[in-house]
């Protein structure tokens, strides 16, 4: 089983209630193709750093998964027809070696960001706020 990551830039005019709906329907694709959901966050609403359209902004969702392949291939086939989404971005990050063990890295990283960030289990950031500079100031 591979490791996946798969990042989907969607219309920005979505309410949080659509955002939410709409991650929660990637999981359960793939999810019923057979693949296992490690992490899907709903990243909100972010400026985007290009125009994509004559759009300026977009909203974020992150899902993290293992698959043996079909999963990828049926979501990025949903995605494609899906006239919302902007942009999305899959990329294999290596290999699953057991499903558990990768479960509870996952538990231990948010955990560790929940304490960085003080915020729950989640990570938000606000509408309009994106990700602080890497070294910056």
């Amino acid at each position: 089983m591979m490791e996946y990551e798969t990042t989907i830039v969607a219309q920005p005019d979505w309410s949080a209630d659509q955002s939410r709906q709409f991650c929660e329907r990637l999981t359960q694709i793939v999810e019923r193709t057979g693949g296992v959901v490690f992490l899907n966050r709903e990243l909100g609403r972010r400026r985007l750093a290009y125009r994509i359209g004559k759009q300026t902004r977009g909203c974020y969702c992150y899902l993290n998964y293992g698959s043996n392949g079909e999963a990828v291939a049926e979501l990025e086939r949903v995605l494609r027809l899906d006239e919302a989404v902007l942009r999305y971005l899959t990329v294999q990050v290596g290999s699953v070696v057991s499903v558990e063990t990768r479960r509870a890295k996952v538990l231990e990283d948010e955990a560790r960001l929940a304490h960085l960030f003080g915020t729950g289990s989640e990570v938000t950031f606000g509408m309009d706020e994106s990700l602080p500079a890497a070294g910056g100031t």
